[in-house]
């Protein structure tokens, strides 16, 4: 999901950490791409997630960039609440498509309030509007993810399965100064600690936006650890936030008091449960365990991962016969990837996880 708000604190106080940047400024570099991002965002707009995940690989590597995918793994139990939340919302999507379908037949049914809306609407509009419910319904079937690390193998190309959230260990890499960049739509790239956060790749663009943490924090005045303090206020999926504040003023308070614990002692009421109330009249409560979401996110990498990561990247020679088997593409793609897969292999073969004392 991402942390709420926090393109919009950016773009009020940090607009100049965002920069354009052209594909092949990254190249010799080693670019972590969040997977899961791109097979629903793929799967939705162009409905074959295999083909566009590979062309996404090959236009990163030619422009001399070797691509990472991190494939999330259980997510921890701390996302229990956000994921129950999402399921909460696809039953209630599920029960939307089930009214409008019912209601293009009988227009005379009784309609609930909740589905008010949809009694003006034309037949058109309404079936429109279950196109656009089911595509928020897209799940990956069981098989794709089985096909794309297949793919992946046949390609040459590094993965690596985490045991855990994608886009946590891909950042806290690059914060540690292991690998160049990540490659996500998910800001929560940024409070884990991604220094170079790369957002609005498309297959049809050599250009995206590259996201500096280093100049964003500069301009926010505040620390690393400040940040994530101000990204738990915002609203993160590990946590609930204090009801009420704003993700501006989680900014002001956070430069003012210094962490969340000042700020819970001095503007909010706590009861049982953990449940935080702000005092300025605002009744929203939730719960709120923000010692441990700050944890997660200042975590450090165990040895685990970093040995998995150490033995993963590397580009391996490529089978094209066996990739074209499994991917189907026009003839015009097939002729590219016979031609350049393999020089991109000896090009990039070379590049490994960085050691980080020697890449500062």
């Amino acid at each position: 999901m991402g942390i709420k708000k926090l393109s919009n604190l950016i773009k009020d106080y940090s607009p100049g950490c965002i920069q354009r940047r052209k594909l092949q400024d990254y190249n010799g570099k080693i670019i972590g791409i969040d997977l899961s991002i791109y097979l629903y965002r793929f799967s939705y707009r162009e409905g074959n997630p295999c083909t566009s995940i590979l062309m996404q690989a090959m236009r990163l590597m030619k422009n001399g960039a070797l691509p990472v995918y991190f494939i999330d793994g259980k997510p921890p139990k701390e996302k229990e609440g956000e994921l129950m939340a999402r399921a909460d919302k696809r039953n209630e999507a599920t029960e939307s498509i089930d009214f409008l379908k019912r209601f293009i037949q009988n227009p005379s049914i009784e309609v609930p309030e909740k589905f008010e809306k949809y009694r003006v609407m034309s037949e058109e509009n309404l079936e429109n509007e279950i196109v656009y419910i089911n595509n928020s319904l897209i799940q990956i079937p069981q098989q794709t993810r089985v096909d794309i690390k297949k793919m992946f193998d046949y390609m040459g190309i590094p993965y690596i399965e985490v045991n855990g959230e994608a886009e946590a260990l891909c950042a806290k890499l690059n914060r540690e100064g292991y690998i160049d960049g990540c490659m996500s739509e998910d800001t929560d790239i940024l409070a884990n600690g991604g220094k170079i956060f790369i957002r609005g790749f498309a297959n049809t663009s050599n250009y995206v936006d590259e996201y500096n943490l280093e100049v964003l924090l500069r301009d926010l005045g505040v620390d690393y650890k400040k940040f994530v303090d101000i990204c738990i206020m915002c609203g993160c999926d590990y946590t609930g936030t204090i009801g009420g504040i704003s993700y501006a003023t989680a900014f002001k308070y956070i430069k003012k008091e210094g962490d969340i614990e000042t700020i819970v002692k001095k503007y909010c009421v706590n009861n049982q449960d953990n449940k935080i109330y702000y005092r300025q009249g605002f009744e929203t409560t939730c719960e709120c365990d923000y010692e441990r979401a700050r944890e997660m996110f200042l975590e450090d990498i165990s040895e685990g991962e970093l040995k998995k990561a150490e033995d993963r990247v590397e580009f391996k020679q490529p089978n094209v016969e066996e990739l074209l088997k499994l991917v189907k593409v026009s003839e015009k793609v097939e002729k590219q990837i016979r031609k350049n897969l393999p020089e991109y292999y000896w090009k990039l073969k070379d590049l490994r996880l960085k050691n980080p004392e020697k890449h500062i």
